[in-house]
């Protein structure tokens, strides 16, 4: 995940053209993917030990 930061930081400081706004744009769009799928899958892992728990 670090390596994609990276990614869309880079292209923050790159010349103004269609390449950087698509890159920008997808590596936004896959860092959200990524949270999303992280907080659902902790949900699922700490619904599972409450469970366990009882």
């Amino acid at each position: 995940m670090i390596k994609l930061y990276l990614i869309v930081i880079s292209c923050l400081f790159s010349a103004d053209t269609m390449v950087r706004t698509v890159t920008i744009v997808l590596g936004v769009v896959m860092i959200g993917i990524g949270w999303y799928r992280e907080a659902k899958y902790d949900k699922r892992l700490f619904r599972y030990m409450n469970n366990e728990e009882r």
